[in-house]
């Protein structure tokens, strides 16, 4: 059985849909083309199709494809209806194939008029392919255009070329030898203009804008920091030199992350009357300021809102009295209401001031009585001494 071919196929035209021709003369130098699938030896001729705003009337297109002027065109007096803009010596035509069954989609073919220097003069360079216009992702590697493409001059004079760019944050632009280059700067729009200069007073822009979008982030997951080894709760005692932990230490630090994140500390102290507490880089240092117990929370972040916390007491007790050879030492009662007694196995000095350090009673020996009865209630300290040592005591008087 043997299949034989049928006209069934629609032709294709794939001439230029876009040419140019120079005033003062009919021939536009285009030929209509097509194709046909079909191997039936169908004939395929051309004809133009009627619909939207045409030049048709100004033409002829021969069955074979040549397109031509009924009339010379003159640039300085264009006639056209198509185009961007009526008079803007841009002809429009609608054509279409025929192969005798089937019938092509329609094609509109654009006729640019050109001048033609007619008295002599110099003639203007012109646009011959306009730049488009570009969209571009933030931090794009720079762009080089060769311009000899987009211009073209009449009398073949030599073109000098120069660019700007009115947003110079978003893109900058420059011109080496005959190419345009442009640069990124950051996000936006510029609008970009190209000049083409004939040295003979002849001149001609092209613009174009570049876009520059935010480039796409990939959003990643974030592991935060964790305690690896909890700080010990500390016991000191009064006037203790100053306590550095280095919280980094190889093989004991504080504190883990699992991205490998830097980590930054910071850290607080519950009670600054007893310890202070500052952080330079991953040293944690504590400083003695009085007698009793402090929380101290250290922070660890990790820049990405990602943190761990460890917290840890520090106690901080009265030196014993005679440090080498402890004595006893009983002070009462506490709250007071008349009088203070302080006892102890050995011979002491007792003093009373007030939260300013005024002195109110001193007494020595190994039984001191301190009469509070005249104070007003509120906060004392005593200090009880022997030789270099000393303790000291807040006192509350309360009627």
């Amino acid at each position: 059985i043997t299949v034989n071919d049928v006209n069934d196929s629609n032709p294709v035209i794939n001439s230029v849909a876009i040419a140019s021709a120079e005033e003062n003369q009919t021939n536009t130098g285009l030929t209509v083309t097509a194709t046909d699938a079909d191997g039936t030896g169908e004939v395929i001729t051309f004809r133009f199709v009627s619909g939207g705003t045409t030049d048709n009337g100004k033409f002829s297109l021969s069955t074979g494809g040549v397109l031509t002027f009924l009339s010379a065109p003159d640039f300085e007096n264009p006639t056209d209806v198509g185009g961007d803009a009526a008079d803007d010596n841009k002809y429009v035509v609608k054509v279409e194939a025929y192969d005798g069954v089937n019938t092509s989609d329609p094609q509109d073919i654009t006729i640019t008029v050109t001048d033609v220097n007619e008295d002599g003069g110099n003639n203007a360079p012109m646009v011959a392919n306009e730049i488009a216009d570009r969209t571009e992702t933030a931090g794009f590697s720079d762009i080089t255009l060769d311009l000899t493409s987009v211009f073209t001059d009449a009398d073949n004079d030599a073109l000098t070329y120069t660019a700007t760019s009115n947003a110079t944050d978003v893109v900058t632009v420059a011109v080496n030898n005959n190419n345009l280059v442009i640069t990124y700067a950051g996000e936006g729009t510029s609008t970009i203009t190209v000049t083409a200069n004939d040295s003979n007073g002849g001149t001609v822009e092209d613009v174009f804008t570049v876009t520059v979008n935010a480039a796409s982030v990939t959003p990643t997951t974030n592991t935060p920091p964790t305690v690896a080894n909890e700080i010990a709760d500390r016991m000191e005692i009064e006037n203790f030199s100053t306590i550095t932990i280095n919280l980094e230490e190889a093989g004991s630090e504080v504190f883990a992350d699992a991205d490998s994140d830097e980590l930054t500390y910071t850290a607080t102290s519950s009670a600054t009357d007893v310890v202070t507490v500052t952080v330079s880089d991953s040293d944690l240092t504590i400083t003695y300021v009085g007698t009793g117990t402090s929380t101290i929370t250290v922070t660890a972040d990790d820049g990405k809102r990602g943190s761990a916390a460890d917290a840890f007491d520090v106690k901080v007790t009265s030196k014993p009295l005679g440090f080498a050879e402890e004595i006893d030492l009983e002070i009462f009662p506490n709250p007071a209401t008349g009088f203070v007694q302080v006892r102890s196995s050995g011979e002491v000095h007792a003093t009373l001031t007030d939260l300013n350090g005024r002195m109110i009673h001193t007494g020595s020996g190994d039984e001191v009585t301190l009469d509070m009865r005249s104070l007003p209630n509120g906060i004392y300290l005593l200090t009880v001494s022997k030789g270099v040592e000393r303790v000291r005591r807040k006192i509350v008087k309360s009627d």
